[in-house]
């Protein structure tokens, strides 16, 4: 009787040629790794986000083999959101963040291309090559593109639009030289964390309100606007010559690293202060 599927060189090959019993088998494999490597990660005590990042590239090398072959697969809409669901779990550890945090906003703060277009830039940068384009261009290329395309999807994004208010260019985002996200400072980029905003909504708290002051107690409200936090607020403009905004953030943190230190410095410091104040009412 003839096979349904068949493993060559890696790769399975089912009988309609979809590859999505393969993209089935690498996601499976790829969940298996990331559970693994999620016990080394904790959001609270573990490695900084630069040893976040080598160890979650084990099991993006392991998804990502021989891309350009089975590339249509993400064609597919099931194929491709099951793609970014085994890489969701590393991108939330990347940034330390939330389980509840959306998949396109962990993505983006902890500056990892979604899967599927990784997939579709592999293939790309092949065909640009077979076509005898140099291998440097070929990357170059294929990466802006795919990069592009990010944009696109960001753009239009249905969720994740505080993120969004304060990051709207990934790739001045991920330009940057200098800054690494914590637990903290993740809190306040996705909204999701110490705010009574968000425990109302989780069903955490019963009120919205900021334990400080009458105002709603959301990530913006905290940091730009409680009366609690005047005087940090006051050196931390002073310091940087400039008052901090929610639009003028992202120039701000990636123009030096000494402005990231200041701003993201009291954001966490804030933060930090604000999570034991809030067990202890």
């Amino acid at each position: 009787m003839p096979k349904k599927e068949v493993k060559y060189l890696g790769v399975t090959i089912d009988k309609g040629r979809t590859f999505g019993s393969h993209v089935q088998k690498i996601c499976d494999k790829a969940e298996r790794t990331a559970a693994a490597l999620a016990k080394l990660m904790p959001n609270i005590g573990g490695p900084r986000q630069q040893k976040r990042v080598v160890m979650a590239r084990v099991v993006e090398s392991g998804m990502l083999y021989a891309a350009s072959i089975w590339a249509d697969a993400v064609q597919i809409g099931r194929h491709r959101e099951r793609l970014l669901k085994a890489q969701r779990k590393m991108t939330l550890r990347i940034a330390s963040a939330y389980r509840t945090v959306s998949t396109d906003a962990a993505g983006v703060i902890a500056g990892v291309l979604p899967m599927d277009l990784m997939v579709e830039e592999r293939r790309e940068c092949h065909m640009s090559v077979q076509r005898g384009m140099e291998v440097k261009e070929a990357k170059k290329v294929s990466r802006e593109r795919a990069h592009a395309k990010w944009q696109e999807r960001w753009n239009a994004s249905t969720k994740a639009a505080w993120t969004r208010r304060l990051i709207p260019e990934i790739d001045k985002w991920l330009g940057r030289r200098h800054g690494e996200v914590c637990y903290q400072t993740t809190q306040f980029l996705t909204g999701h964390g110490s705010f009574g905003a968000y425990l109302h909504r989780i069903g955490k708290r019963r009120q919205e309100d900021c334990i400080y002051c009458a105002g709603r107690d959301t990530p913006e409200h905290a940091i730009f606007a409680c009366e609690r936090w005047t005087e940090k607020r006051a050196q931390m403009n002073i310091q940087l010559g400039v008052v901090v905004t929610p639009e003028n953030f992202i120039d701000l943190i990636v123009e030096s690293e000494s402005a990231w230190k200041i701003i993201m410095g009291t954001v966490e410091a804030i933060i930090r202060r604000k999570e034991r104040d809030m067990r202890e009412t």
